[in-house]
């Protein structure tokens, strides 16, 4: 009884494997996640510190570059926020603003 648990349990595991080695791509270190206050009417790619920022809804994210998780977060806020818009959150890898850091990257936007 104890082995055809066992058995059920892996072939569980090894049928769910893909999926959640997916799901872990989706979050690399040095990728960028933002969510704009107002949403792009229309999908949006911008080439950003030479990364590629698509836009989705008010859904945005930037592939990781060398180096990107070591920028100072809050500059690189700022400078995409100058040509995406202000954001409701932002994240690059781990680091994520909180709401005094949004604040002074989304200060001096227009959009």
């Amino acid at each position: 009884m104890i082995r055809h648990g066992l058995l059920a349990c892996v072939a569980m595991t090894m049928a769910f494997a893909p999926a959640i080695a997916a799901h872990a791509a989706e979050f690399q270190e040095g990728e960028s996640h933002a969510v704009l206050m107002k949403a792009a009417t229309s999908p949006v790619e911008v080439v950003i510190d030479g990364r590629i920022w698509r836009c989705q809804g008010a859904d945005c994210a930037a592939m990781p570059i060398e180096g990107a998780d070591s920028q100072r977060i809050g500059s690189e806020c700022h400078r995409a926020a100058r040509q995406l818009g202000k954001f409701t959150a932002y994240q690059t890898g781990a680091k994520a603003l909180n709401d005094a850091e949004l604040a002074t990257c989304n200060g001096n936007i227009s959009k």
